[in-house]
């Protein structure tokens, strides 16, 4: 192409409206950088990213949050981490305010406060406050989860039968369940019905699980009475009897049917024990509507709801069909025999009821006739009970196999009344740490510190002698 005067101003015609078009573009692209922002992360464990737990949580929640950092202006690297950490919650809750003080300039508010060490983190939300020292995101979000709760909800565990102990970390206690209670703000307590003959008032909870010995009348009474004031009630029941809770079982309308729940399934899950009855389907309940996985029930026994009038019976965790009821001695193979009943049968049940106010209590929380207030035998709330055949899934030995901790925390959850925080799964988030054995950890040492120099070396000798020769 021959170049002449008009040819180079057109296309110095050209360059001028690129130039224009190219810095139009890139004042654009910045210009809208500063109104929307998107993010990507691209880390394997999404480390960069708030847990399916934190997100729902903070869905739940209206108030703004308050974060206040007690860090030194000389401790850039831990205020950095702090400022990481609260972005996270700040993507997902629009309402976040972020203080930062330094103990070196505010000695007496330190002092006022408590302050123990640098770093040191209070989150409050409303009109109550809590200290936060290990800074990561499961210590956080439980922190939270416990601000949002109602502060009196206190889980009782009956003791004295030889229940499952809420303290023990035996395999079949159940001290890990207690601490997660704990770690998400509820209240856990244990009592003796022999030593303190009634149940405290700020009860939300009542665990009976799964008693070794008789309980004696007046014992009964006081649950049976605890129930029929609108109590809410966990039963966590075992195959090899129910201790004077006959009647008990009778007040709820339901009835545990013989035997033990064998299922066929679990040999195609690799479990060779047909005792362990799996769950991988649920119905549609509130407690079991963020479950995807399977819950596991070693030797549980079938529920059934024969019904009364005042009480709504659901069940929520069905077996697959197939499984029997094996009323022979749990020995050696079992068999399906002729008198064993087949089909698929429940393990879990979910009772609710209405109930009214009581005149006597609102008068005096009122100060008044609760008949000139308007209250009086007006529903109150949905009594909530639930009655498992099985306290196993609950124990130290199996609360973290399969969706069994989610399940149990659900159940918690369901009974205090706080649907809102079903959908929070239990976990934060899966553990990305790698955890090597000593010899792997001398196979790699040995591998990038010897061999692999050696190996170089051997490999440049090589392709120096080749070309020597040529």
């Amino acid at each position: 192409m021959r170049i002449n005067s008009k040819t180079k101003h057109h296309l110095r015609i050209q360059n001028i409206i690129f130039i224009l078009l190219f810095v139009g573009i890139v004042s654009m692209i910045a210009w809208f950088s500063t109104q929307f922002e998107i993010t990507a992360d691209w880390t394997n464990n999404q480390r960069n990213t708030p847990s399916a737990a934190t997100v729902a949580l903070l869905k739940t929640i209206e108030s703004p949050i308050k974060f206040t950092a007690f860090v030194a202006d000389n401790s850039s690297g831990l205020r950095q981490k702090i400022e990481y950490l609260i972005a996270l919650y700040k993507r997902e809750h629009q309402n976040i305010q972020t203080f930062f003080v330094d103990p070196v300039t505010e000695p007496k508010l330190i002092r006022d406060l408590g302050v123990n060490r640098d770093g040191e983190l209070l989150i409050e939300i409303d009109s109550r406050k809590e200290f936060v020292q290990a800074l990561n995101e499961e210590t956080i979000t439980n922190t939270i989860q416990k601000l949002v709760r109602k502060s009196n909800q206190q889980i009782i565990f009956i003791q004295g039968h030889n229940e499952r102990s809420a303290l023990s970390h035996s395999n079949y206690d159940l001290s890990r369940f207690t601490e997660h209670l704990r770690n998400r703000g509820l209240l856990t307590n244990t009592l003796n019905l022999a030593d303190n003959m009634e149940i405290p008032a700020a009860t939300a909870v009542l665990i009976i699980a799964d008693p070794q010995k008789e309980f004696l009348p007046g014992e009964l009474l006081i649950i049976q009475d605890y129930v029929e004031q609108g109590g809410n009630l966990l039963w966590l029941a075992e195959p090899d009897g129910f201790n004077g809770l006959d009647l008990l079982a009778e007040q709820l309308g339901i009835e545990f049917l013989p035997g033990v729940v064998v299922d066929p399934n679990t040999q195609l899950l690799g479990i060779s024990d047909p005792r362990f009855a799996l769950i991988p389907e649920y119905p549609l309940h509130p407690i079991t509507q963020n479950l995807n996985s399977i819950t596991i029930f070693p030797i549980a026994m079938a529920i059934e709801f024969i019904g009364i009038e005042e009480w709504d019976g659901e069940s929520f965790l069905d077996t697959l069909p197939r499984t029997w009821l094996e009323v022979d001695d749990l020995e050696g193979e079992l068999k399906q025999d002729l008198h064993d009943m087949t089909g698929s049968f429940s393990v879990g049940y979910a009772l609710t009821r209405a109930t009214v106010l009581d005149t006597e209590i609102m008068n005096d929380e009122h100060g008044g006739d609760a008949d000139d207030l308007g209250i009086n035998d007006s529903p109150d709330k949905n009594q909530r009970v639930v009655i498992i055949g099985d306290s196993d899934f609950i124990s130290n030995a199996y609360l973290e196999q399969g969706d069994n901790l989610d399940l149990s925390l659900n159940i918690i959850n369901w009974l205090t009344e706080e649907d809102q925080f079903i959908a929070v799964p239990a976990r934060i988030r899966i553990d990305g740490r790698l955890e090597l054995s000593i010899f792997a950890h001398k196979v790699m040492a040995y591998s990038f510190v010897i061999i692999l120099p050696v190996l170089l070396l051997l490999i440049g000798i090589g392709i120096w002698l080749k070309r020597r020769k040529a």
